[in-house]
């Protein structure tokens, strides 16, 4: 088996610092650290394909006063396609119907469930006297489950399959909009670290 490009450089810079303490024999330690650079992993080879397509992902039930889509399409229209350097298109019923899909193509599909619950609790203020006094204020308790696809448009097959919960205590009922970009905020972090981690470099130690 041929080994890969990443391994032989790694290999190399091993030897090389071999090489360099090689003759130094009265050292104090015979323990040499060496920064290996670690390249990008991608859970997909994006630039393998031609077309990434985004299905539009429902919510399910609505939100009371507030429809995320915008937040949707920012998110995986423009901040999902800088993260893996491709351009990602809105799905078409006219262009992609129908099994009209073009070969070499990628779909983005999924959904988000939400879970609300209201409740009353006691709040401790003061009025304008500065006396104490007690209030019940309502609060609400969200919970986004996010599931999200991608597959390969020519077979249908599943390529990447995740699944990413988000709680948010004592809500604010009167701020939906805030509340739910907060959450996809953090579910959509998790989801890009999920699909490409960036390179960077490790510490390796060798024993001489």
């Amino acid at each position: 088996m041929k080994k890969s490009k990443t391994t032989l450089s790694i290999v190399a810079v091993i030897v090389l610092a071999i090489l360099l303490v090689g003759g130094c024999s009265k050292t104090r330690s015979n323990r040499v650290e060496v920064r290996v650079e670690i390249p990008e992993f991608s859970a997909i080879p994006f630039e393998k394909f031609d077309k990434v397509i985004y299905k539009d992902i429902v919510v399910e039930p609505p939100i009371k006063n507030y429809n995320p889509v915008d937040t949707l399409h920012t998110f995986f229209l423009n901040d999902l396609g800088k993260a893996i350097n491709k351009n990602i298109e809105p799905w078409s019923d006219e262009k992609y119907g129908d099994g009209k899909l073009p070969p070499n193509s990628l779909i983005i599909e999924g959904t988000i469930k939400m879970e609300i619950k209201e409740r009353s609790k006691i709040e401790e203020g003061k009025d304008e006297k500065g006396s104490k006094k007690r209030s019940f204020i309502n609060i609400q308790h969200w919970l986004m489950s996010i599931s999200i696809t991608i597959k390969n448009g020519t077979d249908n097959n599943p390529l990447f399959k995740e699944s990413f919960e988000e709680k948010m205590a004592e809500a604010d009922p009167n701020s939906p909009k805030f509340n739910f970009d907060n959450m996809f905020f953090n579910v959509s972090n998790q989801l890009v670290l999920k699909l490409i981690r960036a390179k960077r470099t490790e510490r390796r130690y060798l024993i001489l």
